[in-house]
């Protein structure tokens, strides 16, 4: 393997959405790029085994949006023919907020809302299209392959008694990795990790509705009061995907009859109306897994070369801030410029094979280390208040929660009376601006009024 003539492969270990991302990365720098996943992959827009959010609503922020166009070329055109809504996040999107309605305004912040399940379809089958990509299904990683120093990953060990061999390989098994314990079985320390959980859980279902003047409704839970929330988009086939969440352990049931129980104390008229002319087509799916987890991989003191892991096997967001397929792709772009970089490849296409063992040494390293630049901004953004959600969980909610839950009753007023405002919020919730812009001078003047 480390000879010059012996041809590079690489290994993603999981064929998720970050999954396929790292390897349409690595087929431009690797002569050979080998996709290891313990469930069959789907030819068609059917969902795929072990992804339980699969069966509730996905879309992508208008960044996320940005960086799939970048990574893959032409896939927005793609979804759009099959019939995936664009919408646009200030002036589609109806967010109830408790003080009212924010108005509808344009905002230039344009994504799609599509099913998990046809968004991984159509970059799988690109994926997959690759002549250098080839997919291993039913095989489950038990291990990880050293060489004799363990400073080096050289393969992973599979129950089928085997080894799938590479000169590069990538984690993205998702948030329930059991990299940590398997680090650990090759003599590696335990990587320090934090979790948020506010206790959320939701019950999602596909209905047929007739058309509404927005494409997507939001309605937030808000510490202290208000545990239950609605998330309501259009989706491909004319099929609305209707989510109710709970925080703070307040979760729908998963039957019908409950369920609209459940939405009919959410006081929200819309939300009524649209139920009562809406038709179920699908069964309810319910999911609690939903605590925010971060592993600090990079703060460990010894790291295996050859080895990245990236994706939610990293840091895990709570799915309903819609942050981690964005934080994927980026993190994907980020191994693209990291390697083409030490090939001195600054617009890669086509096998190429990398030149050498010369050019991966310190890679896993370095990428390790620049990762939470790409999780960072969706960290804070989702554990914003599922952190006081936390803490009021746990009756020790603290000064500074109050002072945050005072500021957003200001800001969701303000928001809701104040068009300025409400495509503030919009661009910041959709990474199109930083957090900081909730504090600028235009905003802070409306709060301190009031709101």
């Amino acid at each position: 393997m480390d000879t010059s003539s012996t041809p590079r492969s690489a290994v993603v270990l999981g064929a998720g959405i970050a999954g396929l991302a790292m390897a349409r990365v690595l087929h431009d720098f690797f002569d050979a790029v080998v996709l290891v996943e313990p469930h069959p992959l789907p030819a068609d827009d059917r969902p795929r085994g072990g992804v339980p959010q699969a069966h509730h609503i996905h879309g992508l922020t208008a960044r996320g949006l940005d960086l799939m166009e970048e990574l893959f070329p032409g896939l927005d055109r793609e979804l759009e023919d099959a019939g995936t809504p664009r919408l646009d996040h200030g002036r589609d999107v109806l967010t109830c907020f408790p003080t009212g309605n924010a108005p509808r305004v344009d905002t230039d912040l344009g994504s799609r809302l599509s099913s998990r399940a046809l968004m991984e379809a159509r970059i799988r089958g690109r994926v997959l299209a690759l002549p250098n990509v080839e997919p291993r299904t039913g095989l489950r990683v038990t291990g990880l392959v050293t060489d004799a120093a363990r400073s080096a990953v050289r393969a992973v060990a599979t129950d089928d008694g085997g080894t799938v061999p590479g000169d590069l390989v990538v984690d993205t098994t998702g948030r329930f990795s059991r990299l940590p314990r398997r680090l650990a079985d090759a003599g590696f320390p335990t990587p320090p990790t934090r979790t948020i959980d506010a206790g959320v859980g939701y019950a999602s279902g596909l209905f047929e509705a007739p058309d509404q003047s927005w494409l997507a409704l939001i309605q937030p839970t808000v510490c202290p009061d208000r545990t239950r929330g609605a998330y309501i988009g259009k989706l491909e086939g004319s099929r609305w995907m209707v989510t109710l969440v709970g925080a703070c352990g307040d979760h729908p049931p998963a039957d019908q009859e409950g369920f609209r129980a459940f939405a009919d104390r959410l006081d929200n008229p819309v939300v009524a109306a649209f139920l009562a002319e809406a038709r179920p087509v699908s069964p309810l799916h319910r999911y609690v897994r939903t605590e925010n987890h971060r592993t600090d991989y990079h703060r460990m003191p010894a790291w295996p070369d050859r080895f990245l892991v990236a994706g939610d096997a990293v840091c895990a967001f709570n799915p309903l801030y819609g942050q981690g397929i964005g934080v994927a792709l980026e993190q994907a772009l980020l191994l693209r410029s990291l390697l083409a970089a030490r090939t001195g490849r600054s617009t890669p296409s086509g096998p190429v094979g990398v030149a050498g063992v010369a050019e991966l040494t310190g890679l896993a390293r370095e990428f390790q280390r620049r990762l939470p630049r790409t999780t960072g901004y969706a960290w804070r953004m989702s554990t914003f208040q599922d952190a006081i959600w936390a803490r009021h969980r746990a009756g020790r909610t603290t000064r500074r929660d109050r002072a945050v839950t005072w500021y957003l009753d200001r800001l969701y007023r303000a928001a809701a009376a104040d068009p300025a405002t409400a495509a503030t919020f919009a661009r910041v919730f959709q990474r199109a601006a930083p957090p900081t812009a909730l504090l600028g001078p235009r905003v802070l003047l409306r709060i301190l009024r009031g709101g």
